[in-house]
């Protein structure tokens, strides 16, 4: 029965415990990042959260953003880098936990099946944090201004300003951060 146990708890790290997916930093893409290109291309995994605010930042004109709104969306973008570096390190850091404690000759589940929750915990907050930041983000732009970035997105979609191509799950039906797309799209 124990070594079901043991065998189901690999299994469910192999699932569970893969390696975070980076957390960009500045210029690295990502989010937030400012690697607008990175977040397009087909790099990414379908239903990735673009670098939506980066893309507002980088159209800020054609969006006729104030001075004020540039500064809020910098700060909200600065704010999710800071906590994404923290969160990234104290998933890297349960995850050594997690290799340690399995290979031990007679594993701690208990100990275990604490740092696989604790590390999907973690991953489930960035993901929420993301979503919170893009939300806030939105709420920065009046509704006429989201509304041209919307726009912007369907056309950068179709090929158009410049030919850029936008990877899956980067802007859907509803635009940047719109739904009504596949799930995961923001």
């Amino acid at each position: 029965m124990q070594h079901a146990v043991a065998c189901l708890l690999v299994v469910s790290l192999a699932l569970f415990a893969a390696p975070a997916p980076a957390q960009h930093g500045p210029g690295e893409g990502g989010m937030m990042g400012g690697g607008m290109m990175r977040g397009m291309g087909g790099d990414r995994a379908p239903g990735h959260e673009g670098p939506l605010i980066s893309l507002m930042l980088q159209m800020k004109d054609q969006l006729g953003l104030s001075l004020k709104q540039v500064q809020v969306l910098r700060d909200l973008r600065a704010a999710f880098e800071k906590e994404a570096i923290q969160r990234g390190a104290e998933i890297r850091v349960a995850e050594v936990d997690l290799r340690e404690a399995l290979a031990q000759e007679q594993v701690d589940l208990g100990r275990a099946e604490a740092l696989v929750r604790k590390i999907a915990g973690l991953r489930a907050e960035s993901r929420l944090s993301r979503i919170r930041t893009l939300e806030k983000g939105k709420g920065v732009l009046t509704p006429e201004q989201l509304a041209k970035f919307r726009e912007a997105g369907h056309q950068m979609a179709r090929g158009g300003m410049g030919g850029g191509h936008m990877g899956p799950g980067m802007m859907g039906p509803g635009g940047p951060g719109g739904v009504g797309g596949r799930p995961g799209q923001y």
